[in-house]
């Protein structure tokens, strides 16, 4: 067995890994800039739940919210922002995905029959996915706390 400082590292990076520390930063510093931490807070929620919707359309509902929740919390807690409030915009978008048969095993049957078309399966998700993410913004403004 080789010693741990010599092992081989895999080509990939988990969600531990990024660097986190820059996009706080970078979101920090446009709070700063605009003097309150509520914009921030605001942006945060809507990011958070776009990307989740957006990584749940090219993979699993499970894998975009364990993917997309960690980062959230830790770019609410950088950023003096309630980290809460991301990660449960972050959970509820992660079960959005209705554009790709890929994103769950309902969309998959659904495509499989052959009775539709994967053009009109994108655009009727596209639609439900941008009512979602209006509905948990919406949600989220109103239930949010600090947001």
């Amino acid at each position: 067995m080789l010693a741990p400082e010599r092992r081989p590292q895999s080509a990939g990076r988990t969600a531990s890994q990024w660097d986190l520390e820059a996009a706080a930063r970078a979101l920090a510093k446009a709070a700063i800039d605009r003097g309150s931490t509520d914009n921030v807070s605001v942006v945060l929620v809507l990011l958070a739940a776009i990307v989740a919707v957006t990584t749940s359309e090219f993979t699993s509902n499970t894998a975009s919210a364990n993917i997309v929740v960690p980062v959230a919390i830790a770019l609410g807690r950088a950023t003096d922002s309630d980290p809460l409030v991301a990660a449960l915009a972050a959970t509820f978008a992660a079960s959005l995905g209705f554009m790709m048969p890929v994103s769950t095993p309902c969309n998959a049957i659904v495509y499989g029959s052959g009775r539709i078309p994967l053009k009109s399966m994108m655009a009727a998700g596209l639609i439900l996915d941008l009512v979602g993410v209006a509905t948990i913004f919406t949600a989220m403004l109103l239930l949010g706390g600090r947001v």
